[in-house]
Parts: structure tokens; C-alpha cells; sequence
């Protein structure tokens, strides 16, 4: 599992795009869920509230695309 993050950590440094996007996510979240995401970077999207899961939705399949 680790193995895994440390993958995902490396191709995140490669792409600027991504970081950008993920940065934008961030920032347009809730307080609470902005907690939670520091807390947990990786976390589901059933965790964030429901005016954050639309947002963190979209978000995340742009950095899936750039990263894959």
C-alpha cells in the first residue's frame, strides 16, 4: 500500500497540471472537508459533504486522466 502513494506522490511532483487541479479542488472545498482532505488526501468521495462531492468528483477524474 505504501508503495502506492509513493507512485501516486511521484507522478503528482511530474505533473503541474494535476497539482494545479487538485490545488483548485482544495480550495473550493468546505472548511470541514478541507480538514479531512488534510488530514486524508486519498479519501473517498462518499467522505466529503454534499455540496463538496460534485465538486471533488469532477476534480479528481481530471487528475486521474492527467496522471494515467
Amino acid at each position: 500500500m505504501e508503495k502506492k502513494k509513493l507512485n501516486l506522490m511521484r507522478k503528482l511532483r511530474k505533473n503541474r497540471k494535476a497539482i494545479d487541479i487538485y490545488r483548485q479542488l482544495y480550495n473550493e472545498l468546505c472548511r470541514e472537508c478541507q480538514v479531512k482532505v488534510v488530514k486524508n488526501p486519498k479519501m473517498d468521495i462518499e467522505e466529503y459533504c454534499d455540496t463538496c462531492k460534485e465538486k471533488a468528483s469532477a476534480k479528481m477524474e481530471q487528475v486521474k486522466c492527467l496522471l494515467s
